[in-house]
């Protein structure tokens, strides 16, 4: 079994918007401004060894993020119009692997 747990990535944030005479802008904060959210995953995995005379077969079953925790990678921000002929700045997450269950056998000569 094994438990990851992690502060955010630092990552920087939009301080302003500006429109350059064809389309919007986003300028950004100087690096390192903000962290994402924190990052945790709790792994476990098994697997039994056996020993022949011309090597070994070894069977495991593995399964990652076993809590399904959604760890942001990455946040971007984009500028949408809103209902009153403004626009607004909206940000989205890309995430991490989810939940994956694995299983394998390694094979020795």
């Amino acid at each position: 079994m094994n438990f990851v747990y992690a502060t955010g990535q630092p990552s920087n944030k939009p301080e302003q918007v500006y429109f350059d005479g064809q389309q919007y802008q986003i300028l950004y904060s100087y690096q390192d401004r903000t962290r994402l959210p924190a990052y945790s995953r709790v792994d476990i995995s098994t697997k039994y060894e056996w020993q022949k005379k011309w090597g070994s077969i070894e069977p495991y079953i593995e399964a990652i993020n076993i809590l399904n925790h959604k760890n942001v990678s990455y946040r971007s921000y984009y500028i949408i119009p809103d209902d009153n002929g403004g626009y607004k700045l909206k940000s989205s997450d890309s995430t991490q692997f989810p939940f994956l269950p694995f299983i394998g056998i390694n094979i020795t000569w």
